[in-house]
């Protein structure tokens, strides 16, 4: 009686689920307490208590690539601690690359189902190789933050110049997800100290590169 014995053939057949988690630059905003992505990471944690006993997940973080956080797994334990290494990147994330390794692990799988957890408009799942098909694998996304405007910072990098060590360029790119116009500040500081200050406009979806030849000045940090 305590383990439940039962026909095979009464077994009911249980979700193959496979959860992406937005981890963009967006998801740190703090519109929503402490920030988008504990929330998102909240509302995961409620679809692993929800699971029935013959459901799987598996739970993957989404941003510039796709990164499984653990096998997939009937453990709520090893799920929520999957959950709890999702990091948020400074980088947008890659909606089709994301959609395709999903659709792709639940290939040839019954009751397969993809939840995507983010905060902005992630796009048409179309890549290089065409849209990305999902034939019977059911889709669901879950909304998290409040705010409309949705503007990041999705790429940072910074090189020093081999022959002067002292002296760096910088390369940045500014993107609006969202839906209306938007007019921000870009700051990049060095050390603390405000080396550049510059008012943008952007129209809804768009990115705007930014590059900074022959700086200097900075020892430690670099913040945009």
């Amino acid at each position: 009686a305590l383990g439940n014995p039962r026909m095979t053939e009464s077994l009911i057949k249980g979700r193959s689920v496979v959860v992406l988690v937005d981890a963009s630059a967006s998801m740190q905003a703090n519109d929503v307490s402490p920030n988008r992505l504990q929330v998102a990471k909240d509302e995961v944690k409620s679809l692993i208590r929800g699971m029935g006993g013959s459901d799987r997940m598996l739970v993957a973080q989404m941003d510039a690539a796709i990164t499984p956080m653990g096998p997939m797994s009937g453990d709520t334990s090893e799920l929520e601690r999957a959950v709890d290494a999702v990091k948020a990147t400074d980088a947008r994330a890659d909606f089709p690359r994301a959609l395709r390794f999903a659709s792709d692990t639940l290939r040839n799988v019954e009751n397969g189902e993809i939840v995507v957890v983010s905060d902005g408009d992630l796009g048409e799942a179309i890549d290089a190789a065409g849209p990305v098909h999902l034939g019977d694998v059911k889709l669901s996304y879950i909304p998290v933050g409040k705010a409309k405007d949705n503007v990041a910072i999705t790429q940072f990098s910074v090189r020093r110049y081999p022959l002067d060590k002292s002296r760096y360029e910088v390369m940045l790119e500014v993107e609006n997800t969202g839906g209306e116009q938007a007019d921000v500040e870009l700051s990049l500081l060095g050390d603390g100290t405000l080396v550049d200050l510059t008012k943008l406009r952007l129209k809804p979806g768009e990115r705007l590169p930014r590059f900074y030849p022959n700086l200097s000045g900075a020892s430690r940090t670099l913040e945009a």
